[in-house]
């Protein structure tokens, strides 16, 4: 059952909607075309050049509005696989259509076009831009003999909740000071302004409209659906920027990047190889002497510096109760709004801890800073660093 609604969600999201629009202006250009083609040529060949003239503009709207990707070849290479299917069921419409039942061609050409439409959308969303992990993977959470969702998906429900209880927001906002000058100081003294920056973990989008506002050409990756929502709007009067959905334990970045930040990010995950998986997709996304700033990263003098392999024993480590809701404040149109939540998981690191566990990423730590108490984490620290030229 539960498959069955992640599937109807599908067709409910902004990127269905962006595809059934794109699909429109595809199934336009190929009637046109086609049509344009059978002056000249027979019928049935007019509308396989049609199509893949159509094909060819679809890639490029598909990758700029609905999937949010650059252009590359093996990614349109993917993306053409995806639509034989649809290929073939059309051709078989035309046949039908206007072979034996006789009918006008610009019906057949119509018809043909408009069916196939929710298994091309699935075959592009899961296999033409899709993101592959490679590298070390980790593997889902076991709970007994079941395997479930990573826990660090858990901020995705408390993006919900929130949300369903009136509030705009939940994370740091673009008009928080500290956030801004410290940003505004890493801009400047590495020169971004005009430079691809990378947020992972960007959650609501606040740090991608002050990076914005620097100049700074960025792209924010989260594992929240709602989140990336959340940022999008945000950012909607950003042309140069954009925000996609992205597990950065599992996935690796697509590009290559001149800085990158990560604003209470790292901290949510809990088990040595998740943090090992996301660091190593960052190094590996940046370009040779990229800056890298984390900030407010849970922090704490006597964190626990033993390895940890599952969330359970996590849990067993600190005792924390990650079910049991408490009230808390969220930030709605006209203030603050009571939400009941339960705690999220957030691993600590001492200062040491934090400067050997980037080292062993291969960075080099620049300046590690404690800061002030937040509303979101009470104790964080910041940590400037960089990837050897």
């Amino acid at each position: 059952m539960e498959k069955i609604k992640s599937l109807i969600r599908i067709f409910f999201s902004r990127d269905f909607f962006w595809f059934i629009v794109i699909g429109g202006i595809n199934t336009l250009n190929g009637i046109v075309f086609s049509y344009l083609y059978s002056l000249f040529l027979d019928a049935n060949f007019s509308f396989v050049l049609g199509y893949i003239t159509g094909l060819l503009i679809s890639y490029l709207l598909n990758s700029f509005i609905t999937f949010k990707e650059r252009l590359h070849f093996k990614k349109f290479v993917k993306f053409c696989i995806s639509y034989i299917p649809n290929f073939i069921i059309q051709n078989l419409v035309v046949i039908l259509i206007y072979n034996i039942l006789g009918w006008h061609k610009l019906i057949a050409y119509a018809l043909a076009a408009i069916i196939g439409i929710p298994v091309t959308f699935l075959l592009m969303k899961f296999f033409a831009f899709s993101k592959k992990t490679s590298g070390r993977v980790r593997p889902l959470e076991k709970d007994g003999d079941s395997f479930s969702e990573p826990y660090y998906l858990s901020y995705e429900s408390r993006y919900r909740t929130v949300y369903a209880a009136g509030a705009t927001h939940w994370g740091h906002q673009p008009d928080d000071p500290v956030l801004g000058s410290m940003l505004e100081d890493w801009v400047r003294e590495n020169g971004l302004e005009g430079k691809n920056v990378l947020e992972t973990a960007c959650g609501e989008g606040a740090a991608g409209v002050v990076l914005s506002r620097l100049g700074c050409l960025y792209r924010g990756l989260d594992v929240a659906p709602s989140a990336v929502e959340k940022a999008r709007e945000a950012l909607r009067t950003c042309p140069e920027a954009s925000v996609i959905e992205h597990d950065m334990v599992r996935q690796p970045v697509e590009g290559s990047y001149d800085a990158a930040i990560d604003v209470m990010g790292l901290h949510m995950l809990v088990t040595d190889l998740d943090r090992e998986c996301y660091l190593k997709h960052l190094y590996d996304a940046l370009k040779p002497g990229a800056p890298v700033i984390l900030i407010r990263q849970a922090y704490s003098p006597d964190a626990f510096e033993g390895r940890v392999e599952t969330f359970t024993q996590w849990q067993s480590l600190t005792g924390e109760d990650y079910v049991t809701a408490s009230e808390r404040s969220a930030y709605g149109a006209c203030g603050a709004i009571k939400v009941m939540l339960p705690m999220l998981p957030a691993r600590p690191k001492s200062r040491q801890g934090y400067l050997e566990e980037m080292q062993q990423a291969g960075f080099i730590v620049d300046a590690f800073t404690e800061m002030e108490e937040s509303v979101q984490c009470l104790h964080t620290a910041s940590i400037w660093m960089h990837k050897p030229c």
